[in-house]
């Protein structure tokens, strides 16, 4: 599901619930909130997903559309 009615894009990243890299503990995905999005010049890219780790308490954040902030922030070939 996409929060801005984007149709026809690939299918959105979820965060992973692989052990946390920093301790070893297991991770959880989290809410990430809606206000918080990924913005280049004002304009949005991609909603922001995130996972915690219930050991160490580090939180992890990802781009839900990588794609999208791939084309919009790579440098110019």
């Amino acid at each position: 599901m996409w929060s801005r009615g984007e149709k026809n894009k690939p299918e959105k990243v979820e965060p992973p619930v692989t052990p946390c890299p920093d301790c070893d503990g297991q991770r959880v995905r989290a809410n990430v909130s809606s206000e918080m999005d990924l913005r280049r010049g004002g304009r949005y890219v991609s909603d922001i997903a995130g996972s915690v780790c219930l050991s160490c308490g580090r939180l992890f954040l990802y781009a839900v559309d990588i794609e999208e902030v791939r084309r919009r922030f790579a440098p110019p070939a």
